[in-house]
């Protein structure tokens, strides 16, 4: 991978917040020596030192088994994850809302630019937005639909059962 040597990479646990593992890049590799209990099925950050005050990160989900993460392009949010069926299908959802959550992004960007002065156009960027959302629920919504068999998906129905309609989230438990 291009990501510097003596980088410090940490694993942690994204549930409790804390460091469960920690290692250095060195000659463009590293490898965790601990063993994780309980770790099947599991959501981590594996999270990268950029300077004092910067980390680089990526969701990572565990599963049995050999997990191999390729950072080549050098930027850890990026890297290439192999070796974990969850993975997968957080990256498939991901591309399936890509398109909403740019735009999401880009509306919040564009409402953290405005002044105190600017009332009426926030008013109709937050409508936009609010749009956008419901867009990007609905899309997730769509895809856990059409995966019911995906662990993922059981996942994100965490999230979803705040952001739709009960029946339409009924819709995805029956």
């Amino acid at each position: 991978n291009d990501i510097p040597d003596n980088t410090v990479v940490y694993l942690q646990d994204e549930e409790l917040g804390i460091h469960v593992d920690s290692t250095e890049i060195i000659d463009n590799e590293f490898s965790f020596k601990g063993k994780i209990e309980n770790a099947d099925y599991k959501r981590y950050w594996l999270m990268a030192t950029v300077n004092r005050n910067r980390y680089e990160y990526i969701s990572l989900w565990v599963v049995p088994g050999e997990i191999t993460v390729d950072g080549t392009n050098g930027v850890l949010p990026e890297a290439t994850v192999v070796g974990s069926y969850l993975h997968d299908q957080r990256i498939e959802m991901d591309k399936a809302r890509i398109d909403w959550e740019k735009r999401v992004e880009a509306i919040e960007k564009e409402l953290s630019l405005l002044s105190e002065n600017d009332k009426d156009k926030a008013k109709a960027l937050k409508q936009k937005l609010a749009t956008c959302k419901r867009a990007l629920s609905q899309a997730d919504y769509e895809f856990v639909k059409k995966h019911p068999d995906y662990l993922h998906c059981a996942f994100s129905l965490t999230f979803l059962k705040n952001q739709l309609p009960k029946s339409k989230t009924q819709e995805l438990y029956d």
